[in-house]
């Protein structure tokens, strides 16, 4: 059984038996400091290319920590809708926003461009890049998890542990919800880490 996890205030924990992460979603590398402080070997994946300046800048000093500009989804598709939000880009998506605006009533989208989208796999092909190494998974992909999850042939033995950030009601339009992700992640034998 691999390994899923609920966000909690402190993280480090679930990262004790870590050897190396692939983080979708990075933004900024904000948790670049927690993953050294581990020494883990890290791959940082973000879809929104405006913020790979930011992403390469804040990794400068992390030797260990690389980056990789790829909009992942469950199949390749030449072009895919990208809405870019106006908080510095941390709710940016593929789905226009839903209810966000009821906890979050300043976040919207500012414009939408249309990317190539590929799958993990086909990234990190296309990057020339390996799994080994890489046994936890992290995402923080704006509505987007079920769809990276299904476009990773044999998930389960590729990463031990899985930790991603979802919700329980629509915040994004059509997004998946926490149930749907739970169910399939469970379908792929993995469990709650406790």
């Amino acid at each position: 059984w691999g390994q899923l996890r609920k966000v909690t205030a402190t993280p480090d924990p679930f990262f004790d038996q870590a050897s190396g992460l692939i983080h979708i979603g990075a933004h900024h590398a904000e948790e670049r400091f927690t993953y050294a402080k581990r020494g883990l070997k890290v791959l940082w994946i973000e879809g929104d290319p405006q913020q790979m300046p930011f992403l390469r800048t804040n990794l400068r000093g992390f030797p260990r920590q690389t980056c990789l500009q790829a909009l992942l989804g469950s199949r390749a598709e030449s072009e895919r809708e990208f809405y870019f939000a106006n908080n510095g880009g941390a709710s940016s998506s593929v789905y226009p926003l839903a209810d966000c605006r009821l906890i979050w009533p300043e976040v919207r989208m500012e414009r939408m461009v249309r990317l190539p989208q590929f799958t993990l796999p086909e990234a990190m092909a296309k990057a020339r890049l390996s799994f080994q190494g890489f046994d936890t998974l992290v995402m923080d992909v704006q509505g987007s998890e079920l769809e990276i999850l299904k476009g990773i042939p044999n998930l389960q033995s590729i990463f031990r542990r899985i930790q991603l950030e979802t919700s329980d009601f629509p915040v994004y339009q059509k997004a998946p919800l926490k149930a749907q992700i739970d169910r399939y992640l469970t379908s792929c034998l993995y469990r709650d880490w406790e």
